[in-house]
């Protein structure tokens, strides 16, 4: 396992240069950077100087990102490869932990079987070498659920859970919910003894989060409460809760683009539907299968775990959009399903299912090798692969990271010296403080920062086919300009550069 775990880090940090810097991560590296800064130097007066780049989001990734970011100082698109090794590092120990918790519980060759499910997701294993927020809140959501299902060893384990779910809550918002399954888990366990380790798990959980940030130490109650409810208005009915600040990203679901409020309901299970590969799709079905019918205590935490970061987003009024990103704490635990249905049916009229097993993994390993490095485009074969999601209404591309070293080289080639590239959607509109060019973008050219729909129009622009901020408007102008160059997925486009002047 060490040597599996020691491969797949190698492999993840190898696989860090394939796709562009997404629409986040600049700002996520950043801000991880200037809290290291601080740190090096911590003093009280001088928090809102260096904590306040980012801090709508907690800072525990961002750190991360930042310690390594920091080696790279002097060079900004160094500095956010490099601190994409953090991520492929917690992408690694997510999948151990897959490895170890179903292994603990169901088998060593059941757990091997859950790891490599998770591995061989191409969504998952995309945001796995990203330096986003996602996958590290995933593992966060995981080490919680893990911790906590040992409670009944004594209350060091209940401090644990605590301390590590202060920890989740310091990486995103998502592990908020945790104790809706937690508490009501322990009671059906415990009953009455459960009281006093539940209590201790939320009260450490709290302390934590609470120390480890400082931006809230110089008004804790105030910035704490906006904190809670910056968050809080993005569950407003109809999307939006201030007119200059739209909370429901734009998405393209099903042939339709929802500006205004959030896609419907059943977006969160018809994306994991069609982007878990389909082998390992009914692997989990197998699983949910047999842990509902065991339904001995882990089982249902196990389907617990996966069931509430979905049911979640299935609220109408929360926000839904980028694929499966926002609910990828569910996949985790989707794949301890596909492990226990993969090992179910590896026991299964011996040899034949053995051959079944081995040739869905292979498949999938095969798909995942194809799809790099395009992993946030892939949909499964039950809807046609990524041309029969485009056909269907799906989102092709959402994050920008088809903007990669290989397009902007051939765009540098293209442009001639001097001219001005402008890119849409508005790629990297956070990071405008901190890049001065687009990442592998020549000297020569000029990055139009501002540029949007309507304002003059740019010598030359690249588009990245985001299809929930691409109207009927914006298709117009394209067709004033001249194509080119059409970078593809599958025969499916997901970016163009197009000459406008």
């Amino acid at each position: 396992m060490a040597v599996g775990l020691s491969a797949l880090f190698l492999l993840s940090v190898f696989a860090t240069t394939g796709p562009g810097i997404t629409w986040d991560e600049p700002a996520y590296v950043a801000g991880g950077y200037q809290y290291v800064l601080w740190l090096r130097r911590p003093r009280i007066e001088t928090i809102d100087q260096y904590w306040v780049v980012n801090h709508e989001h907690p800072p525990a990734a961002k750190l991360v990102y930042g310690v390594l970011a920091s080696l790279e100082a002097g060079h900004t698109l160094l500095a956010l490869l490099t601190a994409r090794i953090g991520a492929a590092l917690l992408f690694t120990i997510l999948a151990g932990l897959t490895y170890a918790f179903t292994a603990r519980y169901f088998g060593r060759p059941t757990g091997a079987l859950a790891g490599l499910s998770l591995v061989l997701m191409p969504r998952v294993f995309g945001h796995g070498h990203l330096a986003g927020l996602d996958m590290p809140v995933s593992l966060a959501c995981l080490a919680v659920v893990a911790a906590f299902a040992r409670i009944e060893s004594g209350r060091r384990w209940a401090v644990l859970a605590g301390a590590l779910w202060g920890v989740a809550l310091l990486t995103k918002l998502n592990a908020i919910f945790l104790p809706v399954l937690l508490i009501p888990w322990a009671m059906w366990v415990f009953h009455k003894k459960a009281a006093g380790p539940c209590l201790l798990f939320l009260a450490t959980g709290a302390v934590v989060f609470f120390l480890g940030w400082p931006w809230l130490w110089p008004q804790p109650v105030e910035r704490t409460l906006n904190y809670a409810l910056d968050k809080a208005e993005r569950l407003e009915p109809n999307g939006l809760h201030r007119p200059d600040r739209p909370t429901s990203v734009p998405v393209h679901y099903l042939g339709r683009t929802y500006h205004d409020r959030p896609a419907p309901w059943h977006y969160p299970l018809v994306l994991t539907l069609v982007t878990v590969p389909a082998g390992l799709l009914v692997f989990a079905g197998i699983g949910c299968r047999a842990a509902w019918k065991a339904r001995t205590r882990v089982e249902v935490l196990v389907l617990g775990g996966g069931l509430l970061h979905l049911l979640v987003f299935v609220i109408p009024s929360v926000p839904k959009y980028d694929g499966v990103r926002l609910f990828l704490p569910a996949f985790p635990f989707i794949a301890c399903l596909a492990g226990i249905g993969a090992a179910g049916v590896w026991r299964w009229r011996g040899r034949a299912g053995q051959g079944i097993v081995c040739a869905v993994f292979v498949l999938a390993a095969g798909m995942l090798v194809w799809t790099h490095p395009h992993e946030l485009a892939y949909y499964n074969g039950l809807v046609g692969w990524a041309p029969g999601a485009r056909a269907l209404g799906f989102e092709t591309t959402y994050w920008g990271g088809t903007i990669n070293a290989r397009v902007m080289a051939e765009v540098n080639e293209l442009c001639p010296e001097g001219s001005t590239l402008a890119v849409w959607p508005p790629y990297m509109h956070m990071a405008k403080d901190e890049l001065d060019a687009l990442p592998w973008m020549g000297p020569g050219l000029h990055w139009d920062k501002e540029w949007r729909p309507g304002m003059p129009t740019p010598d030359f622009l690249l588009v990245f086919e985001r299809q929930g901020y691409i109207g009927e408007g914006t298709r117009q102008l394209m067709g004033q300009g001249t194509t080119l160059r059409e970078w593809t997925y599958l025969g499916v486009p997901h970016t163009r550069l197009i000459q406008m002047r």
